[in-house]
This record gives structure tokens, C-alpha cells and sequence, in this order.
């Protein structure tokens, strides 16, 4: 974070605390570029909220159509970034943000059960892992996008 000319993220924690693991749909800190500089933000982690993904399935069920598949949406393949109908928007955009952490985890399956295996920097120094946001519209009306 130093490198960005930030110094903490002590202050938007104080004003809007998150958890120390993140999962889909709970709040994250993040780093994004706003207004010609780098601000840190707080958002909602995830790219889809499970709350509009059952939304969703509910107007297919009250309409009898088959609901969507509901779908976690915290990783995407660099490959077909782009290409996607979700995620490509914003990657095209430019909304891109660096997700600050000391580790992540990844599934490891070699035992044939989920076993958490956590990657990171040697000493566990903080690292950033690439993220895209988006402004998404509430049900309201209103919007909903990263903060301060």
C-alpha cells in the first residue's frame, strides 16, 4: 500500500468496520483509482450479490420459468474476461480495484476433501490481488458501489 501513497486503511475502518476473512457478499476493503488518485474504498465482496440472485430466481419461479442457477462470483478466468456478459463491462470500463490481504485460500483437493491451502507472501506480508468492481442498481432505484 505504501507504494500507492497509502497509509492506512485505519480511518474507513473505524466508519465502516468489515471481517478479517472475506466471502461473497461480505464487505472488503479494496483500493481503487478515483479522481487521479488512489482512494481507499469499502465494498461488497462479490461480483453478484446472492440477495439479486434470488431475486431473480423468485420472478423465474413466480413466472414459471426455470430459475437460474444461483452462482458464486468472486473468481473469473482471465481468459474469457472480456467476452463475459457479467464481468466484461467493467473490465472493459476500466473498474479495476487491488484487494489488499495477507493471504488467500484456495481449495485443495488432492485428498479428495476440501482441504483450505493458503498462499501468500513469505512472512505473510500484505499483498493485493487484482479485482474488478461495479455499480450495481437497487431494487429502490438507487445505486450501490464501493464507498468511502
Amino acid at each position: 500500500m505504501s507504494e500507492l501513497r497509502i497509509d492506512s486503511f485505519g480511518e474507513l475502518y473505524r466508519k465502516t468496520p468489515w471481517k478479517p476473512e472475506m466471502y461473497q457478499d461480505y464487505l472488503a476493503p479494496i483500493v481503487s483509482h478515483v479522481d487521479g488518485h488512489f482512494e481507499p474504498l469499502v465494498a461488497s465482496f462479490g461480483f453478484w450479490p446472492r440477495a439479486l440472485q434470488k431475486v431473480n430466481v423468485e420472478k423465474a419461479n413466480e413466472q414459471g420459468r426455470k430459475p437460474p442457477i444461483m452462482r458464486s462470483t468472486v473468481n473469473v478466468r482471465d481468459d474469457n474476461l472480456g467476452k463475459s456478459p457479467l464481468y466484461g463491462p467493467a473490465w472493459r470500463g476500466g473498474q479495476r480495484c487491488l484487494i489488499p490481504a495477507r493471504w488467500i485460500y484456495e481449495p485443495n483437493w488432492e485428498t479428495g476433501k476440501h482441504v483450505r491451502y493458503r498462499i501468500g507472501l513469505a512472512g505473510w506480508r500484505q499483498l493485493c490481488v487484482a479485482g474488478i468492481w461495479r455499480t450495481l442498481k437497487a431494487q429502490d432505484g438507487g445505486y450501490s458501489k464501493p464507498w468511502r
